[in-house]
């Protein structure tokens, strides 16, 4: 889970994730810290807990960080204009002998240095608002894919492995999907999950072992 900027959670209270290994948890801190702690359920529970409330800090920032988005892209034609006028003070500049050469590439290269400090903050910003709106995404649809999930066979079709994984060896208390899993998921991977779910939803198909027993059929399951 990546970190950002907010005034309820400090990065070295920031759990950005954990791995289990050798009957232990290593706990990984925004700010670089790790902690090992025995593997249970309790530890487990605490440190999915942490996540789930820093999930709910980040889903409120979606909102502020579209707005700055939108800011962004306003100032695009700006942000185009200075490149053109850094290329030229600067072209312009390295043809001309005279003082007016060293003053036109000093302000080539501080138009410059202002674009690209505005882009870097325009990719640092896009970078955020979609840490934000999966992670928004995954609050809302959690419940949801847990309890569909293994509704049959075919929800699993075209999903990644650490969703298969996290199916047949779920964290703590059944719940395949949680944060952690989340982590190192896709915008897009969750949604080809859901909408793998509804369209097992759509179609009602029936699962069963012998078609000359339909009143036997049965759902698979992931085993």
């Amino acid at each position: 889970m990546k970190y950002i900027e907010n005034k309820e959670v400090t990065k070295d209270r920031f759990v950005t994730g954990f791995s289990v290994f050798n009957n232990e948890i290593k706990v990984k801190f925004a700010d670089g810290g790790k902690i090992l702690v025995q593997d249970n359920k309790v530890n487990r529970k605490k440190v999915l807990d942490r996540m789930d409330a820093q999930a709910l800090v980040i889903a409120k920032k979606e909102s502020e960080l579209k707005k700055e988005s939108l800011k962004n892209k306003k100032f695009m034609p700006v942000n185009i204009s200075g490149v053109a006028f850094t290329a030229g003070a600067i072209a312009l500049g390295s043809t001309i002998n005279s003082p007016l050469s060293e003053v036109c590439i000093a302000a080539g290269v501080l138009a410059g240095v202002g674009v690209g400090y505005k882009a870097l903050k325009t990719i640092n910003n896009n970078k955020k608002l979609a840490t934000a709106t999966k992670i928004k995404f995954a609050i809302e649809q959690k419940d949801y894919l847990n309890n569909n999930v293994r509704q049959s066979k075919n929800t699993l079709n075209g999903v990644s492995r650490k969703i298969k994984k996290a199916v047949r060896k779920p964290n703590i208390d059944g719940e395949a999907i949680d944060m952690n899993v989340v982590n190192g998921l896709s915008l897009d991977e969750l949604k080809q999950l859901k909408n793998n779910i509804e369209r097992e939803k759509e179609f009602d198909f029936i699962y069963k072992t012998n078609v000359n027993e339909p009143e036997k059929a049965k759902e698979f399951r992931i085993k």
